[in-house]
């Protein structure tokens, strides 16, 4: 993972770094397609949106906002 952060600081786009890295029918670019096909980028959001929440607490001043994004989560973080 730092090899791959490290690429991308020095200004690599990770779908290059991808490439490089994933045989095609290969292991990594099946779970990477199977994870894409189960939406995994926007679960990632609203994990990592609930988590941030939680940090926060629930008095933050930004709650009402937030909880429209995370839709069906929001009372995670009521």
């Amino acid at each position: 993972m730092q090899g791959a952060a490290r690429m991308v600081l020095e200004g690599q786009h990770p779908a290059i770094i991808r490439n490089a890295v994933a045989t095609p029918g290969g292991c990594t670019i099946g779970g990477l397609l199977t994870m894409e096909d189960g939406k995994i980028r926007s679960t990632m959001v609203r994990f990592l949106s609930i988590l941030f929440l939680l940090r926060l607490g629930p008095d933050h001043s930004r709650s009402d906002q937030c909880g429209e994004c995370l839709g069906e989560n929001a009372e995670i973080v009521s």
